[in-house]
């Protein structure tokens, strides 16, 4: 009975052992079941996330796509005005009579008339003179445009030839051309001298001159990129001048060799082309002088000696013009060069000290190179938005734009940086300076680092340097985008790297000529450069916003930090 009642105890606790065994098993299967839903869920989640997300990056490069197509599109409509035949004008009228506040009356007849009407022309009546420098408080009267300087520089040319007997002899001596087709040649090439230069002026200088050779070739590095861009359009029956200037049997090379000079690739140019040449483009050439005396007058006409006596000094250089052989130091490029009598000298010294004066006062103010700065960067990024930098012809079509078209673009941008920047330009808020002082090694490191930066035929470097300023300074990418709310890399820190552009540049000296020749010393007189002395102290400009004037420390100290590394 016992051995019956130890075996049915027994039984019963094996079967308890397996009714436990069972129910761990069922347990850690239904564990098993529940943590494999879960893992199915959390991959279902996953692969939700991952097609969402792929979703999304393909609706954003969609939209990129969209946002490029529309602002080609605008592109493509504010240059269509420049491509649109040339409106029939009446043949009963032969001159018009322009009323300059600088030169007085400047009349225009046929076939400059021509030229003068044609959209592409206007458009340099949007683009300023002197960029941003009406932000500047006591300039704001300074809304010259390039149009008003081109009249003026043509006006120079025709004042030249009808006051200086010299000068026409001596074209005719050098020329088997009719006087009057030199004339109204160099009459025109005044007038378009400027037309090739993008909106803003040179404010768009440190942005396009470092693409000049992939703009206009490797003639960039010895010519300035705006000649080339324009020797390009008068070849062009894009735009209407090469048809208008056959209608009027003008010889567009003719055009192209005053424009180029001994640069000219199409052929011998003559002598006299040279000379025209050398009168547009010299240390002491007509748009040089139309410049100065319209810049002062629209700035601060008591600047150095007074306006009145910088036009009486113009007036004399013009009547003490005439055509010299060139001295040894041009012989190798020039066959015939523009001269000036020796008493005229003080005349020259005096505008020349006059553009230097300019450059402190106006042309490189704070207000006005920061503001050039700001333009450069928000177009650069247009530029990137619209196609990249592998896109040569949308910078082609940029640098077409008048000024208002261009910041009408920037308002499109769909980078809050970019119409941030263009609100700021269009409402005069312009970046602060700051300048750090530089001398011995890190003087010495500035200068090379600047020479990288700017000599790559590119602007990203400067670009990526501005941008490592920036986030040395503001502890990091993350400080950055607190303090400005941008995700994505944007350099709040501008550099001026005009003096570097400055060094790379290789043109060929043109300095002013004088006869009879001193008794010492050469016929040619060079400009004095405004470069630092070696060893001195060089001060270098960097552009902020005025919210982060209180990080000034900073910005110096991640400068050092930038010139190390």
């Amino acid at each position: 009975m016992r051995e019956l009642l130890r075996r049915a105890s027994w039984l019963m606790a094996r079967v308890r052992e397996e009714d436990e065994e069972q129910a761990l098993l069922e347990t850690a299967q239904r564990v098993q079941r529940q943590e494999v839903n879960r893992v199915e869920r959390l991959l279902r989640e996953v692969a939700r996330k991952e097609l969402v997300e792929r979703l999304l990056d393909r609706e954003r490069q969609i939209m990129e796509l969209e946002e490029r197509r529309v602002l080609g599109k605008y592109l493509r409509i504010l240059l269509r005005s420049y491509e649109v035949p040339r409106y029939k004008r009446r043949e009963d009228r032969r001159e018009i009579h322009i009323n300059d506040p600088i030169h007085g009356r400047v009349v225009l007849e046929d076939p400059v008339i021509s030229i003068f009407e044609t959209p592409f022309f206007q458009r340099l009546a949007l683009i300023r003179q002197l960029s941003f420098a009406y932000l500047i408080p006591e300039y704001r009267a300074a809304h010259h445009t390039r149009l008003e300087h081109s009249l003026g520089v043509m006006y120079l040319i025709h004042q030249l030839f009808e006051r200086n007997t010299n000068f026409r002899r001596g074209l005719e001596e050098y020329s088997s051309k009719d006087l009057t087709e030199l004339k109204t040649e160099a009459l025109i090439a005044g007038l378009l001298h400027d037309a090739g230069h993008p909106p803003f002026g040179h404010g768009l200088e440190p942005l396009v001159a470092p693409h000049g050779i992939v703009l206009c070739g490797l003639q960039a590095i010895s010519k300035h990129y705006s000649v080339l861009l324009l020797c390009e359009y008068l070849d062009s029956h894009e735009l209407f001048l090469k048809d208008i200037l056959e209608d009027e049997g003008i010889c567009v090379d003719d055009i192209k060799k005053i424009l180029l000079g001994p640069d000219y690739l199409g052929g011998h140019v003559d002598p006299a082309y040279q000379a025209l040449n050398y009168l547009l483009d010299s240390d002491m050439d007509v748009d040089r002088m139309d410049y100065l005396l319209r810049d002062l007058y629209f700035t601060n006409p008591t600047l150095g000696r007074g306006f009145e006596e910088y036009k009486k000094a113009v007036r004399r250089l013009l009547d003490s013009m005439t055509l010299i052989d060139p001295p040894e130091e041009l012989s190798d490029r020039f066959q015939l060069v523009i001269g000036f009598k020796a008493e005229r000298e003080g005349d020259i010294k005096a505008l020349l000290a006059l553009r230097d004066l300019m450059y402190r006062e106006v042309y490189g103010h704070d207000v006005n190179a920061a503001c050039e700065y700001m333009l450069c960067h928000a177009t650069y990024l247009l530029w990137l938005e619209m196609g990249g930098t592998s896109h040569e012809r949308t910078l082609r079509e940029i640098i077409r734009l008048p000024d208002p078209y261009l910041l009408f673009l920037l308002h499109l941008s769909a980078d809050p940086y970019v119409r941030e920047l263009a609100l700021r330009l269009e409402t005069g808020v312009p970046f602060s300076c700051i300048r750090i002082s530089l001398t011995g090694d890190d003087r010495r490191r500035w200068l090379e680092q600047q020479e990288r930066l700017v000599g790559g035929m590119a602007y990203s470097p400067v670009y990526e340097f501005e941008w490592f300023l920036t986030k040395t300074a503001l502890n990091g990418a993350e400080g950055v985008k607190e303090f400005c709310g941008y995700p994505e890399e944007r350099p709040l820190c501008f550099i001026d790297i005009f003096e570097g552009l400055r060094r790379i540049r290789r043109f060929a000296p043109r300095p002013y000529v004088v006869y009879p020749p001193p008794r010492t010393g050469s016929m040619c007189r060079r400009v004095k450069g405004r470069r630092a002395e070696e060893g001195r102290e060089l001060q270098v400009r960097v552009f902020i916003p005025h919210e982060l004037e209180d990080r000034e420390r900073d910005i110096k100290r991640a400068f050092s930090e930038a010139l190390a590394f």
